[in-house]
């Protein structure tokens, strides 16, 4: 299975709510206040070419987080992330969907190339993957 199919069914089979269920017959003053606030509104979801991208940066080009976010943000405009939290998630949930060695399993000090998006999806290809890159 390729990247593409992996991160696609993963979200597909992802839950839209997390939240668990309140009953309205066990709810506390504390619960009910909570429940009162407006929701954030749900970010976005990642596309396989940006995951794919992601991974990219991190690993095969060495970038550092900010490194990673500035040139998320570029490559893709309309879909700007804010903050290094959710990059950070979605690259580790990313390695796992792929079955890619873990961060903390790997070598320490060397190349990170070994572990990059190149040597783990064969056939995979964007055009943003060349070698000078």
């Amino acid at each position: 299975m390729d990247i593409k199919s992996i991160l696609n069914t993963n979200e597909r089979t992802r839950s839209t709510d997390s939240s668990p269920t309140i009953r309205s017959d066990s709810r506390s003053p504390s619960e009910t206040s909570q429940q009162s606030r407006q929701r954030r509104e749900s970010r976005p979801k990642y596309f396989a070419e940006e995951d794919a991208y992601i991974w990219f940066c991190r690993d095969d080009r060495s970038l550092t987080w900010e490194q990673v976010k500035t040139e998320f943000n570029r490559k893709f405009p309309r879909r700007k992330r804010e903050g290094l939290q959710g990059i950070q998630g979605r690259y580790y949930r990313v390695l796992k969907a792929a079955g890619a060695k873990k961060v903390r399993d790997r070598e320490r000090g060397g190349s990170r190339r070994p572990y990059g998006l190149r040597q783990n999806t064969a056939g995979l290809h964007y055009d943003w993957m060349s070698d000078d890159n």
